[in-house]
């Protein structure tokens, strides 16, 4: 199944005593990238919190932020931490000796610090704390999912009537180079027996020469590898896992076939329709580049 890396998820899990909002985004990268940003409580939940998200996404650079807002009923039991705030007070006053500045820390400034409040209520509250976020975060990811998804189906559409070009583009060559294969050979033939005008040589080694040569030209071999490039490539659209990598592997196959097709062709049709399958495949391997 064609899924793409590039994704959105949002979602919010309320509890009793508190929201947890958790939003997750995803981009292209070769391989996972995950990137977490949670508040200091979730940090119990990294380990848990980063399989989740391999099994879940496999390939990407993945970025989670997350918010906790408590209840207001949470807040009652709030005491203030005295010695963190004479820390704070007194790194202040260090700071401003050193820069000889009269500005001084203010009580807003110090209330958006954290870890200046004691609460017994938020010790807690662990286990729901981690319910709470990782219902918001198996949400955010259903979100996620259902937008590559999405996404994937489009790529897909594009991809196929892609692929259907490349068949028609290499059908149109191995058309054109099997019939001019044997005006091909008389052509050589002429060549040969003019350049070697004034020298002798029998028919049956001048036919093994021209031969040699048609040989050397022909493409069938190629076009016989593109169309199972082609087959195979087909397969991926349904693939469970790892679709992209292999879409991208076998795009550059077709690459080296149609490269060797474009440098023993001597027909300037072939030539023009070699162009053609290069143009589709760059445009192939732009978009396989976003599929996991």
């Amino acid at each position: 199944m064609v899924k793409s890396m590039t994704g959105y998820g949002k979602a919010l899990s309320a509890s009793e005593n508190m929201d947890v909002s958790v939003e997750i985004k995803s981009v292209n990268s070769r391989y996972l990238d995950f990137f977490p940003k949670t508040p200091r409580a979730l940090n119990a939940f990294d380990d848990e919190l980063s399989k989740l998200i391999k099994q879940a996404c496999v390939r990407g650079r993945v970025t989670l932020m997350c918010s906790i807002d408590y209840h207001e009923s949470i807040n009652s039991g709030l005491t203030l931490n005295l010695d963190k705030i004479r820390e704070y007070i007194k790194v202040a006053e260090e700071i401003q000796l050193e820069l000889n500045s009269d500005v001084s820390v203010t009580v807003d400034q110090l209330m958006k610090s954290q870890d200046i409040y004691i609460s017994n209520d938020k010790d807690d509250l662990s286990e729901e704390l981690e319910t709470t976020f990782f219902n918001a975060v198996n949400d955010a990811i259903k979100q996620l999912d259902q937008i590559r998804n999405a996404e994937g189906k489009n790529l897909k559409k594009d991809l196929e009537t892609r692929l259907k070009n490349v068949e028609t583009y290499v059908s149109q060559i191995e058309s054109k180079s099997s019939k001019q294969r044997g005006e091909d050979f008389k052509r050589y033939k002429k060549r040969i027996s003019e350049l070697l005008e004034d020298v002798s040589l029998d028919e049956q080694r001048l036919l093994q020469e021209v031969a040699i040569i048609a040989e050397k030209k022909d493409i069938s071999e190629e076009i016989v590898r593109l169309g199972s490039h082609i087959q195979l490539y087909n397969t991926y659209f349904d693939d469970a896992e790892y679709a992209g990598r292999k879409m991208n592997f076998m795009l550059q196959e077709m690459g080296r076939e149609v490269n060797t097709i474009g440098s023993k062709t001597d027909q300037i049709e072939v030539s023009h329709l070699v162009v053609s399958v290069k143009d589709e495949l760059e445009k192939m391997r732009e978009q396989v580049q976003n599929i996991i």
